[in-house]
């Protein structure tokens, strides 16, 4: 067993419910919906787990430039946590995609 798929975000994480195995490739696809208030995470293309209520309360602004995207990691600065394997075709995209855009990835 090599793990669960995990999508860290504002508030905490939304940690998938499929058990990952080992030497086997997987196509986790966050989602990070701010009109809806809500973060989902599908591992190959099921959805997994979702989370509401996820957007920070009215008078706090992000900041983009204080901002950092990790991919494989926490940080949060603890070492134990990071990704050990291979990333690859890494997409970002500037909109929450919806269940049927996910499927046609």
């Amino acid at each position: 067993v090599f793990g669960y798929g995990h999508f860290r975000y504002y508030k905490g994480y939304a940690v998938g419910n499929s058990i990952l195995q080992r030497n086997q490739w997987y196509e986790l696809v966050g989602v990070h919906d701010y009109t809806n208030k809500k973060v989902r995470l599908y591992i190959d293309k099921v959805l997994q787990t979702y989370r509401e209520d996820v957007i920070p309360e009215e008078g706090f602004a992000y900041d983009a430039s204080r901002m950092r995207l990790l991919i494989g990691g926490n940080g949060g600065g603890i070492n134990n946590d990071n990704f050990i394997g291979y990333v690859k075709e890494v997409k970002i995209f500037d909109k929450a995609l919806s269940q049927e855009e996910i499927n046609e990835l």
